[in-house]
């Protein structure tokens, strides 16, 4: 255990030769190293009023002597409040949702301390926010110190996810667990990356802006995630079934990281969202991102490294939402949405209104859960041992559940018979649905495909 004048868990050094030089323009060359192989556990603590500290904490006149350096930060320092510590156990644990690191919470008292201490103080550079110590052996090793009277106050005591407050703490944290800033050291971070879209350790919201934006990231990003990985090993992380929800009226900065299951995004609201599961690329989900020069940035989701997403939702907007290539489930919900499922057998269903369906590669299927009348659907290159499949709930007269009986179906530009509810006019393209066949209900258009397109009723299913 960590007491005020020693940490207790070994630092190792890291090489970052062979690494990818985005990656290692974030790693600063320190670990912690607990001897239980990349991971690692580590405690932390909040010193208060009866905190100690070593009398030469952080005094350069001992640099020689005791191997540390520091700023003599705890002659003036001041404990965090409540809310301000349950931020700092909410950052620790967006990185420990990352890489294969653990925090274990401690008192702080004269005889025990965290590895990791957070504390306010008066001694700090005019320019910063807070500051923190590389990994070390040394008691200031992993310590944490926020600017009293600006950190402190900025947003509300409160450290809200989104808050300026709330990124420097995970950036600060990224500092104690052994990263760098992305210009710093050798190699550098490429201009194109140095922002906060793709690490947190940068200076800069956006590329060649200053570090102003009306929300900030909530979570490690792509860099800062394959970094932290790099030091301690991938983390197991939301590794069942989950459901990942953005409303239109909030805004959103991170970048999901899942590993295992079957997931979904789901769009909830009246905006127009763009959905893409690739890993690496960027989702518009929620209200975009003001900077201060003007400059905003809509797509700010990020599917993470080794993240897969299976499904997508959209909401009442005009959506568009592309698939991964896995078994996809895209459903568009409300509005004139374009739905790509590109490789893998996936299920589209438009939902209302009038949208564009196109499977990609595979055997899709293609679903109408709407009753005739709330819209035509679009679908593209159509190929063979691909379905289309009809909800008896909202198509009458096409019977049971499975394969569309051929007595229901029919080619041509009109029903013949009762029995004729699926109409297929193959010049056209178009699909109807007609409620009493050869009655005087009539037909309504619901569906179009490629013209010339051949269709029999085994490309029909009853769902």
């Amino acid at each position: 255990m960590s007491t005020p004048t020693s940490n207790s868990i070994a630092t190792k050094s890291v090489s970052t030769g062979g690494l990818d030089k985005s990656v290692a323009a974030l790693i600063a060359g320190t670990k912690w190293d607990d001897g239980g192989g990349p991971a690692v556990t580590l405690t932390y603590s909040f010193p208060s009023g009866t905190a100690y500290f070593k009398s030469n904490y952080g005094d350069y006149a001992n640099t020689s002597k005791d191997g540390f350096t520091g700023q003599g930060e705890f002659y003036a320092f001041y404990a965090l409040s409540g809310a301000e510590q349950a931020g700092i156990a909410a950052a620790l644990g967006a990185w420990a949702a990352v890489a294969n690191v653990s925090f274990i919470q401690v008192a702080d008292n004269a005889s025990v301390v965290g590895d990791l201490r957070f504390a306010l103080t008066d001694v700090a550079d005019n320019n910063e926010s807070a500051h923190a110590y590389y990994p070390s052996g040394s008691p200031v090793g992993g310590d944490v110190w926020f600017k009293h009277g600006e950190w402190h106050t900025s947003s509300g005591s409160t450290l809200q996810k989104g808050s300026y407050d709330y990124l420097t703490a995970i950036h600060e944290i990224g500092h104690a667990l052994g990263l760098e800033h992305p210009f710093e050291g050798k190699p550098k971070l490429s201009a194109a990356y140095d922002n906060y879209s793709y690490t947190v350790m940068s200076y800069k919201a956006h590329k060649g802006g200053d570090n102003y934006a009306d929300f900030y990231p909530t979570t490690p990003m792509w860099f800062d995630i394959l970094a932290m990985q790099e030091l301690y090993g991938k983390a197991s992380h939301n590794a069942g079934n989950n459901t990942y929800t953005y409303h239109s009226n909030q805004q959103y900065w991170e970048t999901i990281y899942d590993t295992g299951g079957t997931d979904t995004i789901v769009s909830v609201g009246k905006a127009d969202v763009a959905i893409d599961l690739v890993i690496g690329h960027w989702n518009k989900l929620g209200r975009a991102i003001d900077f201060g020069d003007g400059w905003t940035q809509a797509k700010a989701v990020m599917i993470g490294p080794d993240t897969k997403i299976e499904n997508a939702t959209g909401g009442d907007g005009n959506d568009k939402i592309k698939g991964n290539g896995l078994k996809n489930t895209l459903e568009g919900g409300d509005g004139h949405d374009v739905l790509r499922g590109r490789g893998g057998a996936d299920k589209l269903s438009g939902g209302a209104d009038n949208d564009k369906l196109n499977g990609g590669k595979g055997k899709d299927q293609y679903f109408f859960k709407e009753a005739p009348g709330h819209g035509v659907d679009t679908i593209t290159n159509f190929q063979r041992g691909e379905k289309i499949g009809l909800d008896n709930a909202a198509f009458s007269g096409i019977g049971d559940e499975g394969r569309l009986r051929a007595k229901y179906f029919v080619t041509g530009s009109a029903a013949k018979d009762a029995d004729d509810h699926v109409i297929y006019q193959k010049k056209s393209g178009n699909i109807y649905h007609d409620a009493d066949g050869s009655g005087h209900a009539g037909k309504e258009l619901f569906a179009h495909v490629d013209p010339g397109t051949k269709l029999h009723a085994g490309d029909f299913i009853v769902i």
